[in-house]
């Protein structure tokens, strides 16, 4: 097996994660037509201004609009990219959803959850989190769990403490949640600490462009699923005697019965 482009997943395991994510981009896409567009209503004014400031064409401007609206969907399997990725690294497993973990060493002694971004777990289900992870450090005492954030505020490896709830009236303070084996880990940390290749998340940013680039050429990717939609609304503005963003507006207020429309 090829390790073309990196030493630590060979060619044809990295090759399997780059097609997931892009075949998730690609039915998040798909799943945009006409109705769905329009489904939260298009803020028209911000439309132009993002053609003027940003010096969009409408075609540029609907493939960013559809990129938008898929980003919530696209954010969670990129994470979902990550698991899978680590999971194919030798000594290492990813679980699917409904096991306990995304993550976890072959011989129990790391177990892992896995978020995308350090803003993805919010409130109280910070506190929810905590508890599940402290779950498996109680099951396993042999093991070091991580809350792995792969986009970071900060590159990280220590232990997890936080304060969370309502203030004890008698301590002043709210309570302290923190577990000597429960730690916090920004993604370039943990891969570092999987690969055991200090610099392994740096190499996996770099070559994802390449290795990207390279899978799609072999598969002869046709171009980006916004055509369908825009060749849709092209071809009514022409019949309609209007641009595409007067017919984008001429669709969007009608549908909530505004005045004028």
């Amino acid at each position: 097996m090829s390790n073309k482009y990196l030493s630590f997943i060979t060619d044809d395991d990295l090759f399997t994660c780059i097609e997931f994510l892009y075949n998730e981009y690609e039915k998040a896409l798909q799943g945009i037509d006409y109705h769905k567009f329009f489904k939260n209503r298009i803020d028209t004014f911000k439309m132009t201004f993002d053609k003027a400031v940003n010096n969009l064409n409408e075609q540029s401007w609907l493939a960013a609009e559809l990129q938008r609206q898929v980003e919530k969907t696209i954010t969670n399997h990129v994470g979902t990219f990550h698991e899978m990725l680590i999971g194919k690294i030798d000594g290492y497993t990813n679980y699917s959803v409904g096991n306990s973990y995304d993550i976890a060493k072959d011989d129990h002694t790391i177990f892992a959850e896995i978020k995308n971004k350090h803003n993805t777990v919010t409130g109280t289900h910070v506190v929810s989190l905590f508890n599940k992870i402290k779950g498996y450090a109680e099951k396993y005492p042999n093991a070091t769990c991580y809350y792995v954030r792969i986009i970071d505020t900060t590159s990280r490896n220590e232990v997890w403490s936080f304060r969370s709830g309502s203030v004890d009236p008698i301590k002043n303070q709210k309570p302290l949640y923190q577990h000597p084996r429960i730690r916090i880990i920004s993604g370039d940390q943990f891969y570092k600490l999987v690969t055991g290749v200090d610099d392994a998340y740096k190499q996996l940013c770099e070559i994802i462009p390449i290795a990207l680039n390279d899978w799609m050429s072999a598969r002869q990717a046709k171009q980006g699923s916004s055509m369908g939609l825009f060749a849709e609304l092209y071809h009514q503005s022409q019949k309609n005697k209007r641009s595409l963003f007067e017919e984008i507006i001429y669709i969007n207020y009608p549908l909530s019965g505004y005045i004028g429309f």
